[in-house]
């Protein structure tokens, strides 16, 4: 244990004799065997009540690292991981490459969320059989069945966004930093600005990426941002002169073999099995797909080969991707957030109008709605949905393309951060990755100001090519599997 790190223990110590009033929590060190880290990273646990407002009944262990800065002078950098459903910690190998400049002089911190994995996981093996996976989207057997085993050990009304914020205030202060900047994408950006709103004092910087916002209502944004993205890609398709000769009708081959799925779903090969694909898996796997344009290059492609009857490469692209969100999510803790703090405030005439001609429709909203009858939680108070303000140096990214988090949400969040600054990523979609945002990325924790960044180098930004042979579509399968 170094110096800085056995004074923060001491500090702590100090602090829990003086009987905060806030928490109890006290911060252990441990070790970091089965956690994916640096080789400087030091773990800790911290103790919580699972129900913050009574302080009373069982607790719960919170997972945290930290990648200690070589000289520390600066905040230290909070990551706050997506979802709901993702855990920080799985994202520390990613993010110490990533930000391996500010690691001079800033502290990067990992809080596991509570319900995610590494703390109190809330996991539900809802994706084991595609038979039953490329039929419903939240497979409702598997489900009724994981909500009766998780109520043995956990209250699962106690897994919400403002809780969580909470949990992590304790940490930074068991931890002993004043000051955080935080750095959150797709649902993370929306746990950042709660933390923002319930700890104000204690926030430097916001980086966001992919914003969602406390009144975001998950799915009902899906919808028009899935096909806003899907006519940007078909169109980046008929510009494009290869692309264009080789799916010269790609917009009518859609329209038709979405009308072939009918009633009774697609009949499907996936790995020598005979499968049914219904209608509401395709389309949200298919807006799944266009999240990163490294993956969504291949959509063109699947359509065309299905269209002409070999839905092989349609099924085993749907597989992947659902297996993706599958090993990345707690979906336990993920149904506990959108069915309280969305699904409660979702009327049917709310998504019948997000749905209009759309190809996604009430697919995803009708689904997620009938997963919630299950889990039946309690709602988040209304006062949840309020904007978030903010004076902090706040930078926003949004892909223009984003499929899940359009870019006209962190425009309207705007008005509400007087510090704050939008980049559009042009082409971009929900995760993107280049050189470039990496840049920005450190620029703007470096420095706390969301002005002075320079991002030109984001106007050179292009979608990859797309792909046009099943010999190209087979090595991308390879290389994500």
């Amino acid at each position: 244990m170094t110096l800085r790190f056995a004074l923060i223990c001491l500090a702590v110590a100090m602090l829990s004799s003086a009987g905060r009033a806030a928490s109890t929590a006290v911060l252990h060190y441990t070790s970091c065997a089965g956690i994916q880290s640096a080789h400087d990273a030091k773990c800790a646990s911290l103790r919580v009540f699972e129900n913050r407002e009574k302080h009373l009944g069982r607790q719960i262990t919170l997972s945290i690292v930290v990648l200690p800065a070589k000289e520390r002078n600066a905040a230290a950098i909070f990551e706050l991981s997506g979802g709901p459903g993702q855990s920080a910690i799985d994202d520390v190998p990613f993010v110490a490459q990533q930000f391996q400049e500010l690691r001079r002089s800033h502290d990067l911190v990992f809080v596991a969320q509570r319900g995610t994995r590494y703390s109190h996981q809330l996991q539900c093996p809802l994706y084991v059989d595609p038979a039953t996976y490329f039929r419903e989207l939240f497979p409702s057997a598997p489900l009724q069945v994981c909500r009766a085993r998780l109520a043995r050990f956990a209250d699962l009304n106690e897994y919400g966004t403002s809780i969580a914020a909470d949990d992590l205030d304790d940490a930074r202060s068991a931890l002993g930093y004043d000051k955080i900047e935080l750095y959150g994408g797709s649902y993370g950006t929306e746990a950042a600005q709660v933390y923002a709103r319930r700890h104000p004092a204690h926030v430097r910087a916001i980086l966001l990426e992919s914003v969602a916002t406390t009144n975001f209502l998950v799915p009902l944004p899906y919808a028009r941002g899935a096909q806003r993205a899907l006519d940007q890609l078909f169109a980046a398709c008929a510009a494009e002169s290869e692309c264009r000769r080789a799916f010269p009708s790609l917009r009518s081959h859609f329209a038709t073999l979405l009308n072939r799925f009918g009633r009774s779903g697609l009949h499907v090969k996936l790995g020598g099995r005979n499968l049914t694909l219904s209608h509401d898996v395709f389309v949200d796997r298919l807006r799944q797909l266009l999240y990163s344009p490294q993956i969504a290059r291949m959509v063109p492609i699947v359509i065309e080969d299905a269209y002409s009857g070999n839905a092989q490469p349609l099924a085993t692209a749907l597989d992947l991707i659902t297996k993706s969100f599958a090993d990345s999510l707690s979906w336990g803790m993920s149904m506990s957030v959108n069915c309280s703090e969305d699904d409660a405030f979702i009327t049917p005439a709310a998504a019948l109008a997000a749905g209009r001609n759309t190809f996604l429709g009430t697919a995803r909203t009708a689904a997620q709605h009938r997963a919630c009858l299950t889990w039946h939680v309690k709602p988040a108070p209304r006062s949840y949905l309020e904007p978030v303000r903010s004076n902090a140096p706040i930078l926003m990214l949004s892909g223009s393309d984003d499929p899940a988090t359009p870019p006209q949400y962190a425009l309207t969040q705007l008005r509400y951060y007087p510090n704050g600054r939008v980049i559009s990523i042009p082409h971009g979609g929900h995760d993107n990755e280049t050189s470039c945002l990496d840049r920005i990325r450190v620029a703007f924790l470096g420095s706390a100001d969301a002005k002075a960044v320079d991002a030109r180098c984001i106007e050179a930004f292009r979608r990859p090519p797309f792909i046009l042979t099943d010999k190209e579509l087979n090595a991308l399968f390879a290389s994500v599997q």
